[in-house]
């Protein structure tokens, strides 16, 4: 015991665990920079970060240019052609007079196109029922149906304007399977564009494919 008094014995420990009358070197204000692995890390992530952004912009491009209906099937006016699980057939496209109270730009003509439509089964006549009619031309130009009150769908006795059937008060029903039921449906083109003029039919859930419908001259 009195040698630990001397000089030669052990130090107190400090309040922080180092040994007590010691004092730690103060931290200099300059940080630490970063070493060689941080800056490989760095490079590492640049290399592949850089490759996706690329492959998600030429995704993103290709979704963008490439519609998800982009195979024609291509039909001469009367042949008949199954799509989407019912039967159709071009019965004719031809311009016609609009209704008389109905205000028509001079250079415009209302364009009736009229569709046969026979769905095999239950599932495809309401499958087929929100289906899409428009036409094009050769420019690419597209129309969707004319403005109501602007065709004058009397005068073939009000049939259905779209792929369904008509019930009490003009409610819309699907298509009886097996049934053929034909509509009429007009749009609003260019009086130029007649002539150039395709009917294409699209149903959703039947993609790639839709129909373009070829009329013949003078519907």
């Amino acid at each position: 015991m009195e040698g630990e008094l001397r000089g030669g014995g052990r130090r107190a420990a400090g309040p922080l665990g180092g040994a007590a009358g010691t004092r730690r070197p103060a931290r200099s204000g300059r940080h630490r920079r970063p070493g060689r692995r941080g800056d490989l890390f760095y490079v590492l992530g640049l290399v592949v970060l850089v490759p996706l952004t690329v492959v998600l912009e030429y995704t993103l491009e290709m979704r963008t240019v490439r519609p998800p209906m982009h195979e024609a099937v291509s039909v001469e006016q009367g042949a008949k052609v199954t799509y989407a699980g019912a039967v159709w057939r071009l019965l004719g496209a031809r311009p016609g007079e609009p209704r008389e109270d109905a205000r028509v730009p001079r250079d415009a003509v209302v364009y009736y196109v009229g569709i046969s439509i026979t769905p095999r089964d239950r599932a495809a006549s309401r499958r087929i029922e929100s289906c899409q009619v428009r036409v094009v031309d050769d420019e690419g130009r597209t129309w969707t149906s004319a403005p109501f009150g602007v065709p004058d769908f009397e005068r073939f006795g009000n049939p259905p304007t779209g792929c369904y059937a008509t019930g009490e008060g003009f409610s819309r029903e699907p298509i009886e399977p097996g049934r053929t039921q034909a509509m009429v449906t007009a749009f609003l083109v260019p009086e130029e564009a007649v002539q150039a003029l395709r009917v294409q039919v699209l149903v959703d859930g039947a993609e790639p494919r839709y129909l373009e419908f070829r009329p013949r001259a003078g519907g």
